[in-house]
């Protein structure tokens, strides 16, 4: 696996490009990106329908690989990790805040905020201290034992922002967080301070 030397980048995208074959026609998705993203740093990823916001943003979030270029995450090579690897880079190094939110309806919110530290191995004491903090941040401490669907919207929204302060991540991804209400949202200002530590919590262990 490569390493890339530059320690101060977290975000690495080196002549990215997906193609895609779409009834033998090629539809290049992206085409040869290249951008650096420093620890900390806020950057937003804008542009008009189908220009490949969502593609990137896949690829960033390591849920979808490019078929040409490299992209480092932390200074490792992503696009050459094995589906296991990716799926351990997202795990802990991933907080993704969802549009639709992505909330498991069988189980509460506290298990739905602890559900990404249980993949990744943390002990059930410390997942539920975190998981509660987390809720506390965004104001749902005492919702903690409701279900999704006995919540409200924008209840569920900062359900969703607490999951992915939970994690400590190195990056947060959120999907259209420039919609009516995100920013007012309790827990907004913890996902700004997360997201500018850049992730000094994290532990680089995955394989």
């Amino acid at each position: 696996m490569d390493k890339n030397e530059n320690g101060n980048k977290l975000i690495e995208l080196k002549h990215i490009s997906k193609i895609y074959y779409l009834g033998g026609e090629e539809v290049r998705a992206n085409d040869d990106v290249s951008v650096a993203i420093d620890k900390g740093e806020f950057v937003a990823i804008v542009g008009k329908s189908g220009s490949g916001k969502s593609t990137l943003m896949n690829i960033i979030g390591a849920l979808d690989v490019p078929t040409d270029g490299a992209y480092y995450l932390g200074g490792e090579d992503v696009s050459d990790m094995s589906d296991t690897q990716l799926a351990r880079i997202r795990n802990k190094m991933i907080g993704f805040i969802f549009q639709q939110y992505n909330l498991l309806p069988k189980l509460n919110i506290i298990e739905n905020v602890e559900l990404p530290l249980l993949y990744a191995g943390v002990g059930s004491a410390e997942r539920r201290e975190r998981a509660m903090a987390a809720l506390r941040k965004v104001g749902l401490e005492e919702k903690w034992k409701s279900f999704p669907n006995q919540l409200s919207g924008g209840q569920q929204q900062r359900v969703s922002i607490a999951r992915a302060l939970a994690g400590e991540p190195s990056l947060i991804l959120a999907d259209e967080p420039q919609r009516p209400g995100f920013q007012d949202q309790p827990g907004c200002a913890e996902f700004s301070e997360a997201a500018q530590r850049g992730g000094q919590h994290h532990r680089n262990d995955y394989p």
